[in-house]
This record gives structure tokens, C-alpha cells and sequence, in this order.
């Protein structure tokens, strides 16, 4: 089987942080967007990170994820950009910029 892979956009922008009060260690979710198979513009998701320091720098990442069945239905792995291939090419949906094209 192939390896499945999807591009996240990171946008840098952090969502909401806190104080886990279980281990006191900080938390924060950050902004990005989900290029998903199959949809044609990417979908604005949040991703977990211990600390502000965690969160990857803005740009397109490609992350490798899976899928299982649990109780007969297909479950997604959890996908981090900060596990992520850094990618070069530039940062469009997170920026608002429309995607034109030349006919």
C-alpha cells in the first residue's frame, strides 16, 4: 500500500492556549488548513501543541496520515504538521488570497 499523504497549510495564528490543570504543562491550538482529498478548497481545522513554542512556522507542510476501522467505521490517524515535510510553495488559503487561474 502506498503512503497516504495530505498538505496542511500553518497559518501561525494560535487559536486558544491554557494551563493543563492535570500536569500544569501550557497547551495551545494553533490554525491551519487541510487540503482533504476529493474537496475542492482546503478546510480550516485546529491542531494541537504543548506550548507556543511547538507551533510549526507558517508555510505548507505534507503529512503522512492513515486510515483504521474501529467498531466498523474508517477513523483518520491523527495528522501533525509539526511531524511534517516542510514544503516550498507558498501559503495561499491560510492568507485569503483567491486561487485564480488563466484560461
Amino acid at each position: 500500500m502506498s503512503q497516504l499523504t495530505m498538505l496542511i497549510e500553518v497559518t501561525g495564528k494560535v487559536l486558544r492556549r491554557g494551563i493543563s490543570q492535570k500536569s500544569g504543562k501550557p497547551w495551545c491550538t494553533y490554525q491551519g488548513y487541510v487540503h482533504l482529498p476529493g474537496v475542492s478548497y482546503p478546510q480550516e481545522g485546529g491542531f494541537y501543541a504543548e506550548g507556543d513554542g511547538k507551533v510549526p512556522q507558517p508555510g505548507t507542510y505534507e503529512c503522512d496520515y492513515s486510515i483504521e476501522v474501529k467498531d466498523g467505521r474508517p477513523s483518520l490517524s491523527q495528522i501533525d504538521p509539526a511531524q511534517g515535510r516542510r514544503k516550498n510553495t507558498p501559503v495561499n488559503s491560510a492568507l485569503g488570497a483567491p486561487k485564480t487561474v488563466s484560461i
